[in-house]
């Protein structure tokens, strides 16, 4: 690899990973201006196998602020819930059925995908030069 291209591969690298940064704040911040926090409650769950381990599907119920109570599938977990345990939500209020765990928000997907890609490109591009 010359120089030239390190160099470039690691500019590339370093504006996908600080583009991925800020579209991951920023997604977070119109995520959070237009829903609300609440508690969820578990209601049940259900244990399935994937590739590399186990996975919990969740379903979890809670009151909207027009104090109807919602029952929503919620995401796949890493961890075992309890049955009865909260959690914390964010939904939007004209939408209650929209819940989702407050660390999920819209654009994370994205965002890992210009972080991992622009850190691999990074380390890389650095491996080659160290190997000069």
């Amino acid at each position: 690899m010359t120089a030239a291209l390190m160099i470039v591969s690691f500019i590339v690298g370093a504006v996908l990973l600080v583009r991925g940064l800020s579209y991951a704040a920023k997604a977070r911040g119109d995520w959070i201006g237009r829903t609300i926090a609440g508690t969820a409650k578990i209601v049940r769950w259900e244990r399935f196998e994937v590739e590399g381990g186990a996975r919990f599907a969740i379903v979890i119920e809670y009151v909207d602020v027009h104090g109807q109570t919602q029952q929503i599938s919620g995401p796949d977990l890493s961890w075992q819930p309890e049955t009865g345990q909260r959690v914390n939500i964010r939904y939007d209020p004209n939408h209650p059925s929209s819940a989702k765990l407050d660390h999920d928000f819209a654009g994370i997907p994205t965002a890992k995908l210009l972080i991992a890609s622009g850190g691999a490109l990074m380390l890389i591009a650095f491996g080659f030069s160290m190997a000069r």
